[in-house]
């Protein structure tokens, strides 16, 4: 460790030229974490790290900030700047503070260890070390590449006692192994680009152990089942509580003529009248709060409502347990080792005879019958202490899906009338419900029409007919006028695809140098039908055009149906990797198609 520490100085001390500036404004010049765990089932962790500022979006790296709890603590801070001209600016203890932040999600406590390495400008090299001494393996951290710049060197030193048994999953790393250590290497690491649904990009580095300690008990982690039975622990109430328990739960299902009814009453008792709140305080992170401190203060994260919600449901008669799942497709908790901490979310699981029933009364779009579209096709674990890993039902195909839908007629006074439906669908579904929610309807409409506008659609006098969710889907419903006064000497009304332009804009932003992929499932439909009754108007003859590759599907055609024109556009992408020549083959294949509109009118 000693030797690494000097390494890291030697580099910062030569003077080496500015580099060219990256996208981030820094490059990493080293990024070292020494960790040892110890026979009391304790780590003790001391990170190096060491900047070079190569524009001024780079000096936000001087401002550093170290999230403790009640089981990681922060000592040894240092570091300096060391300016273009070489003097070192050493950080004092006047630079180092604490304060609160409860944002930090993952860390129980609401404190963060905050300094600000003194007055960098570009050119300078900023380092800084600090220790973190933790007292329970379940805050171990999670070692992953930085994507806030790019990274020459990433080291991370583990070492362990004799009578640890220390697991890890690692990628992406060279690996060289000893006795009770190992040593992880990783160099010259680019930036990750800023894009949606990038891909996740080694190296990682997940480290586990056999057993552990947490609130002064110790556990084991040896499989899944061991895992469920932790948290069981922590979950357990007072005896002495559970009589008022069961007289609440009399009381929410006295009108009640079946089980189900029973069932779905204790479920709306939680959704309806124990908000949800994510603040997580103390021992936040893996302990729940009793049951009688969630019933007065009226509100909890989602630990709190699924101990509360799965204890009304046992003194009910239900076979009810809490269950870990983690909402998040990284890290795959199937291929890793049995560890709490893989999980970021709880949920309450019934058996009946038919199998499971999960329940997250924390997810407005979910109900007793309905399974909340972000849980789907997740992994799960019941804490029975007998359970292993399991998985929510899947996705509906896709498990996001927009579908615009236009139907143009009614031609009078040099306009067109068209009628229009915008489907919203699973996961799409949630985020647009709470985006539609908070417009007025004339805020609405002028969103419609600055959108359809920006694609080429001269829209006036719109007009909605109405909004309505159900279930999984949202649909929102209206007609416009198309103006045919500004054809020009063309005469030709040319509208552009919304669907072309939302992958553009959305998704396919910039050429990827790596692979694509997205989290989830996605479609998106678009249907415009002409009727061809319309006088003065025609259309180009009949085409069919398409795009496979693994994986993903793009259709693009035009069929003269009786009396009407049916212009369809369709892209279907599975949620798997598209490797980076088709993903730029086909972003290439959509900008030729920018100046041929899709749906283009002769009058």
């Amino acid at each position: 460790m000693r030797a690494g520490f000097c390494f890291i100085l030697t580099l910062i001390g030569m003077a080496l030229p500015v580099r060219e500036a990256c996208s981030n404004g820094a490059v990493c010049l080293l990024d070292s974490i020494d960790i040892r765990i110890k026979n009391n089932l304790t780590a003790e962790i001391k990170v190096h790290r060491a900047f070079e500022i190569t524009s001024e979006a780079g000096l936000r790296f001087a401002q550093v900030q170290i999230p403790i709890n009640n089981y990681v603590e922060v000592s040894d801070v240092k570091g300096y700047t060391q300016l273009p001209g070489g003097t070192r600016i050493k950080l004092t203890q006047q630079d180092i503070g604490t304060s609160s932040a409860p944002a930090f999600k993952g860390f129980g406590d609401t404190q963060v260890v905050i300094f600000s390495l003194r007055t960098p400008v570009v050119g300078s090299r900023i380092y800084y070390e600090y220790k973190q001494v933790i007292r329970s393996l379940l805050y171990l951290p999670r070692v992953t590449r930085s994507s806030s710049c790019s990274t020459d060197r990433l080291v991370v030193n583990l070492e362990w006692d004799k009578k640890v048994n220390v697991r890890y999953t690692s990628d992406g790393f060279g690996e060289y192994r000893g006795d009770r250590n190992m040593l992880f290497l990783a160099s010259y690491l680019s930036e990750l680009p800023d894009e949606p649904f990038s891909c996740p990009d080694g190296p990682y580095l997940f480290i586990s152990a056999s057993s552990f300690t947490y609130n002064k008990s110790r556990y084991s982690s040896e499989n899944w089942s061991d895992v469920g039975r932790f948290f069981e622990k922590l979950s357990e109430q007072p005896v002495e509580f559970q009589e008022e328990l069961k007289a609440l739960a009399s009381r929410l299902t006295e009108r009640a003529l079946t089980k189900q009814e029973s069932l779905s009453a204790l479920y709306r008792f939680l959704a309806d009248s124990v908000s949800y709140f994510a603040l997580e305080v103390g021992k936040g992170d893996f302990t729940p709060h009793l049951c009688s401190v969630i019933l007065n203060r009226r509100f909890g994260d989602c630990k709190d409502q699924a101990i509360l919600l799965s204890s009304l449901c046992r003194v009910a008669g239900f076979d009810a347990h809490p269950a870990l799942i983690s909402t998040m497709p990284h890290p795959p908790v199937n291929e890793h080792q049995p560890w709490p901490a893989w999980f970021d979310h709880v949920i309450t699981v019934v058996k009946d005879e038919s199998g499971y029933m999960l329940l997250d009364p924390s997810d407005p779009l979910g109900s007793v019958e309905i399974l909340p579209p972000r849980l789907r096709g997740r992994t799960y674990l019941v804490c029975d202490g007998v359970s292993g890993l399991k998985t929510t039902p899947g996705q509906n195909n896709p498990a996001s899906t927009i579908v615009w839908q236009f139907s143009l007629s009614q031609a009078r006074d040099q306009t067109l009338g068209v009628n229009f439906s915008l489907r919203y669908a699973n996961d799409a579904a949630r985020a647009y419900r709470e985006f539609w929610s908070d417009r007025s309807a004339d805020n609405a409409i002028a969103f419609l029409q600055a959108q359809l506008h920006y694609t080429g659609w001269g829209i006036t006098s719109l007009a909605l007919s109405g909004m309505e969710f159900r279930n999984d889907t949202l649909t929102v419903g209206g007609s416009f006028e198309l103006r045919l006064g500004e054809l020009g000497r063309s005469q030709n009304l040319a509208i552009a695809s919304p669907l072309n332009t939302y992958l553009l804009d959305n998704i396919f932003v910039d050429t990827r140098a790596g692979s694509y992929c997205g989290a989830n499932s996605i479609r998106l439909e678009e249907t415009v039908v002409v009727d061809m009754a319309i006088p003065g108007l025609a259309v180009g003859s009949q085409y069919s055009d398409s795009w496979h590759r693994p994986g993903m599907a793009f259709v693009d055609e035009m069929v003269i149906d009786s009396e009407r024109a049916i212009f369809h556009r369709k892209f279907d992408f599975s949620g798997e990797s598209l490797t980076a020549p088709d993903y730029n083959a086909f972003r290439d294949f959509l900008l030729s198609r920018i100046d041929q509109q899709y749906v283009r009118l002769q009058k």
